[in-house]
């Protein structure tokens, strides 16, 4: 079952653009993917590259998910904040299936032009690797075995009131060729989305994608509540999050997300682990999803233990 997968995929990479869009981070995912708005964390360097100034401290993410048959990725997020100079990431997303791998490495700057109004560009590689056995080594197309690629972002993002955020994200704008043998083009990215505080712990977020014809919208939001018999313990500041999400769109794209999170803060690290579940109802875009992300931050000054 297992080879008639990875058979599946190397010749769905062929047919169709590589490097599908299957999001990053088990809180965005947790929210439908309606992160472009929020981008208030590492993971901003894969929705929005602009949103990473809100970073204020150093912040490391790293995510694993599961599909199916073997078929996994991860993902890996690194934040440095400069104060009024901005903030630079790096980030890297890789998928693995049996026979076939994928790379993408990010490296983005962003810059406050305001208080307010933030702006951030990047520069993403695509590395694409095909593995053998007796069927590729049949078939012409994988005398050659690797490809890669280099494209430029640019996105920004706004807090127009203190509850009101929105941001925007154009992605692989030179829409890279990461072929073996025939064209095949990386696909630009436009995310538009919003971010709205409906009262203290509690938002709303809202996305719109567009990629290679297909229109994808999504839903989320997310609530957060103090763990306060922890103070006992001495520890304060601590919180659970629980969020949702539903995403919709073209090409029988239709997916429901839940997922929680556990944030510890320390005299030294603060802490978070993330989870998320994601249930498709379109066969051909994706399949049940556990996504497990841990987050390590920079401790805040005011620091709670």
């Amino acid at each position: 079952m297992k080879k008639i997968i990875a058979i599946i995929l190397l010749i769905s990479s062929i047919s169709y653009s590589a490097f599908y869009d299957a999001g990053a981070g088990a809180r965005p995912v947790g929210l439908g993917g309606a992160f472009v708005g929020v981008a208030d964390d590492a993971n901003a360097m894969y929705y929005n590259i602009a949103g990473i100034y809100q970073v204020k401290e150093i912040a490391f993410t790293a995510t694993y998910s599961q599909y199916f048959a073997g078929i996994f990725d991860n993902y890996v997020a690194v934040v440095l904040p400069f104060q009024k100079y901005g903030a630079i990431g790096v980030s890297w997303l890789n998928m693995v299936a049996d026979l076939y791998n994928e790379n993408t490495f990010t490296l983005g700057y962003s810059y406050p032009i305001d208080r307010d109004n933030y702006i951030g560009i990047g520069v993403r590689m695509f590395l694409k690797n095909f593995g053998s056995n007796e069927w590729t080594a049949l078939n012409p197309i994988f005398d050659k075995k690797t490809a890669t690629g280099f494209s430029a972002n640019i996105s920004l993002y706004s807090k127009l009131t203190d509850e009101l955020s929105l941001g925007a994200s154009f992605e692989n704008l030179n829409q890279p060729d990461v072929s073996l043998s025939s064209k095949d083009l990386v696909p630009s990215i436009y995310r538009v989305g919003a971010k709205y505080k409906l009262f203290k712990g509690l938002f709303l977020t809202l996305e719109g994608d567009y990629r290679n014809s297909e229109i994808k919208g999504a839903i989320g939001s997310e609530y957060s509540v103090g763990v306060n018999f922890l103070e006992t313990l001495g520890i304060k500041g601590s919180d659970i999050s629980f969020r949702g999400g539903f995403g919709y769109g073209t090409h029988n794209y239709s997916n429901l997300s839940l997922g929680f999170s556990f944030f510890l803060p320390t005299k030294y690290i603060d802490g978070r682990l993330d989870y998320s579940f994601t249930l498709p109802f379109g066969f051909v875009e994706g399949v049940t999803t556990h996504r497990f992300t841990i987050n390590i931050m920079e401790p805040k000054p005011e620091f709670s233990i």
